[in-house]
């Protein structure tokens, strides 16, 4: 089996090339699908959540993600702890999706490289965007204020230091077409290489 990593910083087009995978037929798993389930009430993450930073993050859908980043960016000491909360949950159910048939798996990770899972991969793809297209889409897409958006993406690594560890690269500054491209080509040649 080839697990297959890809990451990205917010809104620089993971799930553009993530659900265009899909659709070619490859298995996806998403960690943040997964953090979404960790997170309704009564499941492990929320209690975990609840223990940790207190009642006032859970409401009656569950863990309240938006008051809760709004806690964590910009406080790498409370960022850190609810990583080291989360990561080996979403790590364990990972694990759990893999089927013994499946010959090629991909994992969309935003904090792929951060959280040390890159290492369990047999290739990383980081999905990069200039910043001011990042931020434009946060704008649109998020409704966030500049303020916001400086803050999550100061708390995250940048493509520089990501792009170190990673394989390839997808370049999603240009048309949505060149992008799925780019991922269509990279795609095949791994399906030939395991033929």
């Amino acid at each position: 089996m080839k697990k297959i990593g890809i990451t990205g910083g917010i809104a620089s087009g993971k799930s553009l090339v993530t659900d265009y995978l899909k659709s070619l037929g490859a298995k996806v798993i998403c960690a943040d699908e997964i953090t979404h389930e960790l997170y309704l009430p009564n499941e492990e993450g929320t209690k975990a959540i609840a223990k940790e930073f207190g009642e006032e993050y859970i409401d009656e859908n569950g863990v309240d993600r938006k008051k809760l980043g709004m806690l964590v960016f910009g406080d790498r000491e409370r960022l850190s702890k609810l990583n080291e909360l989360i990561h080996p949950l979403v790590f364990s159910e990972i694990e759990n999706r893999i089927g013994e048939e499946d010959d090629v798996v991909f994992f969309d990770a935003a904090l792929l490289i951060e959280s040390g899972m890159h290492k369990g991969m047999d290739e990383v793809w980081l999905v990069v965007t200039n910043l001011y297209e990042r931020i434009k889409r946060l704008k649109i897409r998020d409704n966030l204020d500049d303020e916001t958006i400086d803050r999550i993406i100061g708390s995250q690594m940048d493509d520089i230091e990501k792009s170190r560890v990673a394989d390839r690269i997808i370049d999603n500054s240009f048309t949505r077409e060149e992008t799925l491209r780019q991922v269509k080509r990279i795609y095949e040649k791994i399906l030939e290489d395991k033929v």
